[in-house]
């Protein structure tokens, strides 16, 4: 089943209520243009910072015509129909990143030089139908200067949906971790421009990477170390 852009953003609307996330956002969603990472520069007229935990269209009506930059904060999810929006509209959209861009109530609004240095890469991580907990492959991945979105979780088949969605808009690595990978497989490449596959090791990614142009990755937790899933991905997530 196709889904069209204000369907999709209704849908990762629904997933983040029903899980309570717009009140702890895990770093998330699907995008129709890679966003950049920056270091904190002035507010401006061209600056425009949304502190909202999910930018939709309908929070994209306050960004005023004169902005050339939309800057959200890291655990942000933004829909791909506020995305479209954005590019049609000629705007930039950055992510602050490990206080790069420093937050409003800090400093009344006006962003403070940092001298923390941004990630300068960008990974999407989505878990469903597993028993694993992610937060030390996610600072592992952050030591090596990855920036993380991680999807809300809920059941595999709408996960490996929304993370195909992901891995088709743009060259944005996609890993999904699960203990059923072959129901994985099949629910992600319903989506024709997924390429997902899965892989066990550092030699099967490459391999897959060099025979199928992979963009999405299925990792099987079972039995596996952070540092051994990091090992898989990296040929992956080295690739952008």
């Amino acid at each position: 089943m196709a889904y069209d852009e204000q369907q999709l953003e209704a849908m990762v609307r629904q997933v983040l209520e029903r899980l309570g996330a717009l009140q702890h956002v895990p770093q998330a969603v699907v995008s129709s243009s890679k966003p950049t990472t920056v270091a904190a520069q002035p507010t401006n007229n061209a600056n425009q910072q949304l502190n909202a935990r999910v930018i939709g269209t309908r929070e994209l009506e306050q960004v005023k015509s004169e902005t050339k930059r939309v800057i959200v904060q890291r655990f942000t999810v933004v829909t791909p129909a506020a995305r479209d929006w954005l590019r049609e509209k000629q705007i930039e959209l950055a992510w602050a990143t490990n206080g790069s861009v420093a937050k409003p109530w800090q400093t009344g609004g006006k962003a403070e030089v940092s001298t923390a240095k941004p990630a300068t890469r960008q990974i999407v991580l989505g878990q469903a139908a597993a028993r694993f907990d992610a937060t030390a492959l996610v600072r592992q991945l952050e030591s090596r200067g990855y920036a993380v979105q991680r999807l809300a979780h809920a059941g595999l088949e709408q996960v490996a949906r929304e993370l195909a969605a992901a891995a088709a808009f743009d060259g944005t690595p996609v890993v999904l971790l699960t203990d059923q990978p072959w129901s994985a497989v099949v629910a992600a490449n319903r989506n024709p421009a997924a390429r997902a596959a899965w892989v066990r090791d550092r030699r099967e990614t490459l391999a897959a990477l060099r025979e199928m142009n992979l963009n999405l990755a299925i990792i099987s937790v079972a039995g596996q170390s952070p540092f051994g899933i990091v090992n898989t991905v990296l040929p992956l997530i080295e690739r952008q």
